[in-house]
């Protein structure tokens, strides 16, 4: 079944919607229809299994069918990395994410090549931020 993200501030089990960059992957990738069934979560343990009732242009209507909470690791894990050259720290992310770590702190070292201002860092943070839910969704 397909997983879809919705941010906890967008979350709201009431009145599930699909909107932007999630909206186009389910109707336009993967072609998802009135009646299919499918996955949404928060990234904070929520998990609700959904069925499409309305597909408009720009947002998704769903209607709950379950409810889940998927219960925390024993232990929270924390990545501490230095910053790779390269895409390599994407690789990282994901493959973090992707084993459970609850939070990946980059670390500029001594020996760390790669050079980060301020206006990189902000983007690199919102480029691992989506790699990490693409990985939540696997």
């Amino acid at each position: 079944m397909h997983r879809f993200y919705i941010s906890p501030e967008n979350w709201n089990p009431d009145a599930l919607v699909l909107t932007n960059a999630e909206a186009h992957h389910a109707r336009d990738v993967l072609r998802l229809k009135r009646g299919d069934k499918l996955v949404v979560f928060n990234g904070r343990g929520r998990e609700i299994t959904a069925e499409i009732v309305d597909l408009a242009k720009d947002e998704i209507d769903l209607r709950k069918l379950h409810e889940a909470e998927t219960t925390p690791l024993r232990c929270r894990i924390t990545l501490g990395q230095a910053i790779p050259k390269g895409k390599n720290m994407d690789v990282i992310v994901q493959k973090a994410v992707e084993i459970g770590a609850a939070e990946i702190a980059p670390i500029l070292s001594d020996r760390t090549v790669v050079h980060v201002d301020l206006e990189s860092a902000a983007q690199k943070q919102a480029k691992w931020q989506q790699v990490a839910i693409e990985a939540a969704k696997q």
